[in-house]
């Protein structure tokens, strides 16, 4: 398996068909070893991300099993786990459940209770849910996961420090920002033991603890914990430039929002430089680069320069993007109101429409971007003083806010507003 670890797929795929071939035909009473070798040309191919070729061999491998091991076996279980990350890689969520649960059945039946061998597959499904936004349900699976390796591993284990970082992740995603602090800084407690030097997962680590404090709006300290994570990797991981690009960019964020703009354009500067010279083929973390870059710009009022930057941006988008999606769209809603903060009124409506044409396809008609984009055209048509259009727009705009924002009575407020004023210029009498 070395030339596999040093990535000459080609020979060590080479090596194994060899191989393969001398056992079916002078060994084939060894079953065993030929499913093993199936499941390795199977492993080679997915890191090649070959699909359709590597699980063919899998299901080969299965299938040699399933006859050798009539009852049932452990053997089963991994295979049935390859077949399973395949569908996952592929996108394909149900069925790479389906198979990691058949594997957890025969996992359960011949391992003990409190096997990690169990706790790693029901950590893998919780994956997969994580991967379909199945958020409920994969916290469910982590804690189960996490209790299995807690009364494994009485005294702690790295492990355990990593399914607090998953259960962190979710929680984070739930806006429960308190839960989550508490699970990244116990992972963190537990990796700050266990690792002799500052390994890659304190980074991480750190940097989950400032995205959460970032979150809370609590800048400055999210900022230490920022700098802290940046420190540990250009020291003793400089060439993770992607993680690197990841955290530069979050503190930018973080000043931005203090209003430290030459601060927060210097580190959005850095991040972009990272990913375009070290990470190029990460097209979407460059767009957000220059996202980032754009919206600095814009509140610093350079507004031809931030629209250069949305403009790269939108690019990228509409080439690695699928037409029509909700990123597209906002690139096109931020471009519209930075020519409209310019005067060029009518440039800002093809951009908002041509935003609000994604949207309405998009997204479920009730929802508030779909309001603000309404929103937004009423008030170019306003400016253009086509007041009927504008108080078309106005209108609908009020419709959703009302379903969707009734929470936020100032922008009710100012559409009802908007509407008074012209349907009093225009003549027309409210219901």
């Amino acid at each position: 398996m070395t030339l596999c670890k040093q990535e000459t797929y080609d020979e060590t795929l080479d090596y194994h068909r060899r191989a393969l071939k001398m056992q079916e035909k002078y060994c084939s009473s060894c079953q065993r070893d030929i499913a093993n070798t199936l499941n390795y040309i199977g492993n080679i191919l997915i890191r090649q991300k070959k699909y359709d070729e590597n699980i063919n061999f899998y299901e080969r491998a299965l299938n040699v099993q399933e006859k050798y091991y009539p009852t049932g076996h452990v053997d089963i279980a991994t295979t049935l786990i390859n077949i399973g990350t395949t569908f996952c890689q592929q996108e394909k969520f149900d069925k790479a459940i389906e198979y990691h649960q058949k594997a957890l059945e025969i996992q359960e039946k011949y391992y003990p209770p409190g096997s990690i061998i169990i706790a790693n597959t029901i950590n893998s499904i919780g994956h997969i849910l994580y991967d379909e936004r199945k958020y409920d349900a994969v916290v469910d699976y982590y804690r189960r996961g996490l209790s299995i390796q807690e009364n494994f591993y009485p005294n702690g284990h790295i492990d355990i420090s990593h399914t607090f970082s998953f259960i962190g992740d979710i929680l984070y995603k739930q806006k429960k920002y308190e839960e989550s602090f508490q699970l990244y800084h116990r992972a963190l407690t537990i990796q700050e033991k266990y690792y002799e030097f500052a390994h890659i997962d304190i980074a991480k680590s750190l940097n989950s603890i400032g995205k959460v404090l970032y979150s809370r709006g609590k800048y400055n300290e999210a900022i230490d914990f920022y700098q802290r994570s940046l420190t540990i990797r250009e020291k003793y991981h400089p060439f993770r430039y992607a993680g690197i690009a990841t955290v530069l960019s979050n503190i930018g964020k973080a000043l931005h929002w203090q209003r430290k703009y030459d601060e927060a354009l210097d580190f959005n500067q850095r991040a972009l430089t990272a990913r375009e010279k070290f990470d190029a083929t990460n097209h979407i973390g460059i767009a957000d680069s220059l996202i980032d870059i754009a919206n600095v710009l814009r509140d610093q009022q350079n507004y031809n320069e931030a629209i250069e930057y949305q403009q790269r941006a939108l690019m990228i988008r509409e080439h690695h993007y699928p037409s029509g999606h909700v990123n597209i769209a906002y690139c096109l809603s931020n471009i519209a109101n930075m020519r409209k903060r310019r005067g060029e009124h009518e440039l800002s409506l093809i951009y908002q429409q041509n935003c609000f044409l994604i949207r309405i396809k998009i997204l479920p008609p009730d929802h508030e971007d779909i309001g603000h984009s309404l929103s937004s055209i009423g008030e170019i048509y306003d400016k253009l003083h086509k007041f009927t259009l504008a108080l078309h727009n106005y209108q609908q705009a009020l419709a959703i806010y009302r379903k969707c924002l009734p929470s936020c009575p100032i922008n009710i407020w100012m559409l009802k507003s908007n509407i008074q004023r012209l349907s009093k210029k225009l003549g027309i009498e409210l219901n």
